[in-house]
């Protein structure tokens, strides 16, 4: 399991990706830190912060603010 604090790229770390301060399963682990080395390419090329405004979704909290049954979000 990774840490919460763990700095996954330059600018992003593995805590920012997290719900509602929940700790995503290990099984997507892979998929928060693909998705963060894609961010940190952006992050780079236009030089402008990007804030993680939703990343891994629990089940309830993606059934609450109405997201799709097979969305991403549930999967990192």
């Amino acid at each position: 399991m990774m840490d919460a604090n763990t700095q996954l790229t330059k600018n992003f770390k593995y805590s920012e990706f997290f719900c509602k301060g929940k700790q995503p399963p290990t099984q997507y682990e892979g998929n928060i830190k693909r998705v963060a080395e894609e961010l940190q390419k952006l992050r780079d090329y236009y030089n402008k912060p990007i804030i993680v405004t939703s990343g891994w979704r629990t089940p309830e909290h993606n059934k609450e603010v109405g997201g799709a049954t097979n969305s991403y979000h549930l999967r990192g």
